[in-house]
């Protein structure tokens, strides 16, 4: 009796067997990797999707105002919303706005804040103080 077709075939099987057992951790791993980033998609779907834009509007009396919109497009609610307002130095045009809560407590899905801003030409004038 010749043995190699014997062992020829043990190796097959065994080969066989060793491809199978990498393609089973393969795919568990793949798996994960989806489900990992399936878990990601719906973990973003749940994010606040806060923005700030300076517009201008007309205001009750017919005169234009510059506003600050934050807006939350998001999903889920926005929650300690801070934001920082700085002015360009050096006589261009400099913004000074209200006196507004901050950080916003919340702003909910779809909600909006507005801050009237006040836009200023130049330097601000300052004054020395003075002692006795």
């Amino acid at each position: 009796m010749d043995l190699a077709p014997v062992i020829i075939s043990i190796v097959a099987i065994l080969a066989t067997l060793v491809l199978g057992f990498r393609q089973m951790d393969l795919q568990h791993r793949v798996t994960r990797i989806e489900e990992e980033r399936r878990r990601e998609e719906i973990e973003l779907r749940r994010r606040a999707d806060v923005t700030a834009v300076v517009d201008r509007e007309l205001n009750s009396r017919g005169k234009q105002v510059t506003i600050l919109k934050i807006r939350n497009r998001g999903p889920a609610p926005a929650r300690e919303v801070s934001y920082d307002i700085e002015g360009i130095k050096g006589g261009t045009p400099t913004i000074v706005y209200e006196s507004v809560r901050t950080p916003i407590p919340l702003l909910d899905p779809g909600g909006e804040r507005r801050v009237a801003l006040q836009l200023m030409q130049g330097v601000a004038p300052t004054r020395t103080p003075r002692g006795r």
